[in-house]
């Protein structure tokens, strides 16, 4: 999560997100990503619209941002297949 110490505009993450050279939806991702503003399991079961947290896809964890994008098995998978095609982040990198 950003530090709260800097003005909206100016935290230094939101600066280099907003300078990467990708599309306008990607950086809204992004973001959204990062402040828990995604239609998560978890997200979703916290405003009572879901039954249960956890991850429908591998049913272990709650399903969070980073869960979904990062540690579920089933993103891991995704990852390791995409690192054979693009340099990406290893998993400690991540």
């Amino acid at each position: 999560m950003a530090n709260s110490a800097y003005a909206a505009g100016e935290r230094p993450v939101w600066k280099a997100v907003w300078q990467l050279p990708i599309p306008q939806k990607v950086k809204i991702f992004i973001w959204r990503a990062i402040v828990q503003g995604l239609a998560t399991r978890d997200n979703k079961f916290q405003r009572k619209l879901e039954k249960t947290n956890i991850c429908q896809l591998c049913d272990r964890w709650p399903e969070t941002a980073h869960h979904a994008l990062i540690e579920c098995p089933h993103a891991v998978y995704l990852w390791n297949d995409m690192m054979d095609y693009w340099d990406l982040p290893t998993m400690e990198q991540r």
